[in-house]
């Protein structure tokens, strides 16, 4: 019997298993990896705005490297990284190229999902894909609804509560990750 391969959406390291296909979150100075990946520039480590060269990098990974599959991991973080209104204007960046070049977004989102949905609404024309969400089902449905794809957190940080919240997400608008 063969056993159908799980989509680890979103990593930052390689892991060997046949079954599992991952996708790894990569950043400008780590090695490119000969896998399915995403490029871009995390909110934890980015303290400037995009200069038109990092632009142009994002630009060329995503277009030169048939296995990147979209632009980030990027986004807003209430408590790590510089303030939030030089955080929004560098997801700014990370959006308008994603709309230029027709890529999906994958975005780091904490604390700050009133923002995020309004964006989303205001600029959004490519998938957004929330990384790594563990929050309540009213939350999951209004982001949803709003067209967002949710990267369910590793199995070990599941809570209860989220357990339930996870058996009324379709399918169909989910990824799951392995740790």
């Amino acid at each position: 019997m063969q056993i159908a391969p799980i989509i680890d959406f979103h990593t930052h390291s390689k892991r060997e298993p046949d079954h599992i296909i991952e996708v790894i979150s990569i950043h400008p100075g780590r090695k490119e990896p000969d896998t399915w990946h995403t490029f871009g520039y995390h909110p934890w480590w980015t303290t400037q705005l995009l200069t038109d060269t990092q632009l142009e990098l994002l630009a060329h990974q995503y277009q030169e490297h048939p296995n990147c599959l979209g632009i980030g991991e990027c986004g807003l973080d209430k408590l790590k990284g510089v303030e939030l209104p030089l955080q929004e204007a560098i997801f700014y960046q990370h959006i308008e190229l994603a709309n230029q070049l027709k890529a999906p977004l994958i975005v780091h989102c904490v604390r700050t999902y009133d923002r995020l949905l309004l964006l989303h609404k205001r600029m959004a024309t490519t998938p957004w894909v929330i990384h790594g969400y563990l929050r309540n089902h009213t939350l999951a449905q209004a982001l949803l609804q709003a067209g967002f794809y949710l990267s369910v957190a590793p199995a070990l940080q599941i809570t209860p509560v989220f357990k339930e919240t996870l058996t009324t997400l379709p399918l169909h608008q989910i990824f799951f990750r392995n740790r």
